[in-house]
């Protein structure tokens, strides 16, 4: 059975002694923050410059530290969870519900698969997109190549065929490499702002008239504020794997994890920052949400758009990973007309089974 965990042996920074439920505790310091700064990092980057039109700069940077800190903050507590609850068996969103609110669990694994169900399919349309104006940018627009259903299919292979690793370790190198894209995206991004490159080059604004940038504003009325508070709030959306975190990291103390998390959530705010305020600052009200379309249609911006593809591709195992775990708990629990799975011991097996076979082996069955 797992047991509780005194939090004051987590938070002493002391690792807890090593256990096995199937997964062996190796991943590094490293692949942890590649991992969750990947899951926060995505093409959510391309929508704060919009996101920054409706709300201000001042009162968007304001709510982009706000939700930092907050997203921080819930990654701190739930890692609590997990030392709480022990590692005797894999932490997971079930695990946790189980011993806080059983009733609740069923519920708790639905939303969860539901919601990372959902954004990694959103990533495929994303592909779609991307690609789409890609090939119409290499191939015309009527190319065969710029048609929906391609890319849809294409990504899905590519995105499906990186989502069969045991643990979120096997990621760590395509989660480096998004970061990579991200980073060279917040560059070129800067790099346009700064007006080494015209971003209104070639470009026709019939409807904003000779000049492509808008009005550049600190703050803006609540109701436009609001409108765009849902953008903030979710940029750093990587909850859903703090556990896999908690349960592969070698050094399981609390001081470690927190580190993860300082590092992964501060990476993503700094690059949030730099791409919020530069592209702003380049178009002001007249940046669209998704900044990519104000560029000109040139070779540089074509192939940003080939590493958001990319990078969407390399960050869907990432949602579709902890979406396989909580479904397949809700269907080991159906299939046990109910009843939830029983604990694992220290080899990884089900202590069922062995109790099972132990008595098989006796002859009383």
């Amino acid at each position: 059975m797992s047991t509780y965990r005194p939090l004051s042996d987590e938070l002493s920074g002391v690792s807890p002694p090593p256990t096995s439920f199937g997964i062996t505790p190796t991943a590094t310091f490293f692949s942890c923050v590649a991992n969750l700064a990947n899951t926060i990092l995505g093409s959510g980057l391309l929508g704060l410059p919009g996101a920054f039109a409706g709300a201000g700069s001042l009162t968007g940077t304001i709510l982009l530290i706000v939700a930092a800190l907050g997203s921080a903050n819930g990654l701190r507590l739930l890692s609590l969870c997990a030392a709480k609850v022990g590692y005797d068996e894999p932490t997971s969103f079930y695990s946790i519900a189980n011993r806080a609110h059983p009733a609740s669990t069923n519920a708790i694994d639905f939303a969860v698969a539901i919601k990372c169900f959902g954004v990694a399919t959103s990533y495929l349309i994303i592909i779609a997109d991307m690609m789409v104006d890609v090939m119409k940018y290499f191939a015309g627009d009527d190319s065969s190549w710029a048609e929906r259903w391609i890319w849809v299919v294409a990504g899905t292979a590519c995105a499906t065929s990186l989502s069969f690793f045991k643990t979120l370790d096997a990621l760590k190198f395509t989660s480096a490499i998004a970061i990579v894209f991200v980073v060279t995206l917040t560059t070129v991004i800067v790099i346009y702002a700064s007006g080494a490159i015209d971003p209104c080059e070639r470009q026709v604004w019939e409807e904003y008239g000779p000049t492509c940038k808008g009005d550049v504003e600190a703050a803006k009325p609540l109701g436009d504020t609001l409108t765009k508070l849902s953008t903030f709030v979710f940029a750093y959306t990587c909850h859903q794997n703090i556990f896999s975190v908690c349960n592969e990291i070698s050094d399981r103390s609390q001081r470690a994890i927190d580190a993860v998390i300082a590092t992964a959530i501060s990476a993503g705010l700094a690059l949030y920052l730099v791409v919020a305020w530069a592209g702003y600052e380049t178009f002001g009200d007249y940046v669209q949400n998704d900044i990519l379309k104000n560029y000109p249609k040139n070779a540089l911006v074509t192939t940003m758009r080939v590493f958001v593809a990319l990078l969407v591709i390399f960050s869907y195992p990432l949602q579709l990973d902890p979406s396989r775990r909580c479904l397949t708990t809700l269907l080991n629990k159906l299939r046990r007309g109910g009843r939830p799975e029983p604990p694992l011991s220290n080899d990884g097996t089900n202590m069922e089974k062995e109790s099972l076979n132990s008595v098989n082996s006796s002859g009383y069955a």
